[in-house]
C-alpha cells in the first residue's frame, strides 16, 4: 500500500474509533432512557391489573 493510501487509511481509522468513542456515551444514556420507560409502564400495568383485581 502506498503511504499516501496508508495515510488516510490511518486518519479513517482514527475518525471512525473517535466517532464511536464520542457517540456510545449517548446512545448507552438513550438505552437506559428506553429501559427505564419500558419499566414505568410494565409497572404501571401491573397497579392497572392488580387494581382491576379489587374492584
Amino acid at each position: 500500500m502506498p503511504a499516501p493510501a496508508r495515510r488516510i487509511s490511518g486518519w479513517l481509522s482514527l475518525a471512525v474509533v473517535g466517532y464511536f468513542i464520542v457517540s456510545a456515551p449517548a446512545q448507552a444514556a438513550q438505552f437506559t432512557r428506553d429501559l427505564l420507560c419500558r419499566l414505568e409502564d410494565l409497572a404501571h400495568n401491573g397497579i392497572v391489573f392488580l387494581t382491576n383485581l379489587t374492584t
